[in-house]
């Protein structure tokens, strides 16, 4: 806003409320002359605008720290605490409903040996392809989160039964297993996925974490590539 409009308005706001205009050398006793009210006004105007532009600065810097509370920063996936929000939420939902819902824990077979030869550059754009490998190969409303090191974990809340889940974590294996391109590298790695069922292998997060996390390290006992059900039915990926 520029100074005219500004003097424009405090000239009329005065002449609302009656007060009696008045030369520049009036004196002190009389009216104030409204070109007196321009400078208080734009003061007000410029601490208005650092104001708001520290709200904008405070509301960023809140967004940022809630997204790396709950992302991770390697992937861009949720991380554990941003799983844990959105697994709890559907769990409520469920036990409300006592539906069912599938948990699939993935590690990566062969990655430590490809991270230790290649070095950390080549392991970290690894993990990066890994996990967009399974965000795009989930369905709508499917989560998918870095757990930790060369672990995801993987929330279907629409799948009610344990065929459909085994479905998915075989395409989820053949996805994984894909052979990835970084820089003159050609390398591949194989998952090796447990499965956990609500509510039948556990009522909370922690149990069924605990039974998914069992259920791949017996898939990985098996060899590489191998999905298996908290139940002990193991099935070899297909190729």
């Amino acid at each position: 806003m520029t100074i005219g409009p500004i003097r424009r308005t405090v000239r009329g706001a005065i002449a609302t409320h009656g007060a009696r205009p008045v030369t520049p050398n009036a004196s002190r006793a009389g009216t104030a002359h409204p070109d007196a009210y321009v400078g208080e006004v734009l003061r007000l105007r410029c601490a208005l605008d650092r104001t708001r532009r520290e709200l904008t600065a405070t509301r960023s810097a809140l967004a940022d720290a809630r997204r790396m509370a709950t992302c991770d920063d390697l992937t861009g996936l949720p991380n554990r605490h941003g799983f844990v929000t959105v697994t709890e939420h559907t769990m409520a939902e469920h036990r409300a409903g006592s539906a069912v819902f599938a948990l699939l824990f993935v590690d990566l077979d062969g990655f430590k040996a490809i991270n230790d030869r290649l070095g950390h550059a080549v392991g970290d754009t690894l993990l990066r392809v890994v996990g967009s490998r399974l965000s795009n190969a989930v369905r709508r409303g499917d989560v998918v989160c870095r757990h930790g090191g060369d672990e995801f974990v993987c929330l279907l809340p629409h799948v009610h039964d344990a065929d459909k889940a085994r479905a998915v974590a075989r395409a989820l294996e053949r996805t994984v297993s894909a052979p990835c391109r970084i820089g003159p590298h050609l390398v591949t790695v194989t998952a090796s996925i447990g499965i956990a069922l609500y509510p039948q292998d556990g009522t909370t997060l922690e149990a069924l974490l605990q039974r998914a996390d069992s259920a791949m390290y017996a898939a990985k006992s098996l060899g590489l590539g191998v999905v298996m059900a908290a139940s002990n039915d193991s099935f070899g990926c297909e190729s």
